[in-house]
């Protein structure tokens, strides 16, 4: 979904993770584009985020959606913070790259809980990036 930060959805059930745990997180695209893929993260309940990992969308080829057979497949192992957070959010963004170099980004969002961190307290939010447009 094209609205920031979660695609404008409501918060859910978090899923339960060992805070330092290390995940995978696995995608599929099913409409070929151009561009990157972001992972970030928030302590803060969605206020702010914080690049983890960032790939290139190198796959080419076509893709069709009426046929999952030539879905582009993708996944990133990331480490999850080492403290606890109940109230947490795992986003990716899909950045997609037109023709003519316009960026235009795609939200999604998992809630995430963490457990058994060193500390109660996460470190204090670090200065959020310039934000990316919201294109429609």
């Amino acid at each position: 979904v094209k609205s920031g930060p979660c695609g404008g959805l409501a918060k859910g059930t978090p899923q339960v993770f060992q805070a330092g745990q290390e995940i995978t997180v696995k995608w599929e695209e099913t409409i070929n584009h151009r561009g990157r893929y972001q992972i970030l993260w928030s302590n803060d309940n969605d206020q702010t985020f914080t690049l983890m990992q960032e790939i290139q969308d190198t796959q080419d080829g076509i893709v069709n959606r009426n046929d999952p057979a030539t879905y582009h497949q993708y996944e990133m192992t990331i480490k999850l913070p080492e403290y606890n957070c109940a109230n947490c959010t795992l986003q990716m963004i899909q950045v997609m790259v037109s023709n003519a170099g316009v960026e235009s980004p795609y939200f999604s969002c998992a809630d995430v809980s963490l457990v058994n961190g060193n500390n109660d307290v996460p470190p204090p939010p670090p200065t959020p990036p310039p934000s990316t447009p919201d294109c429609d």
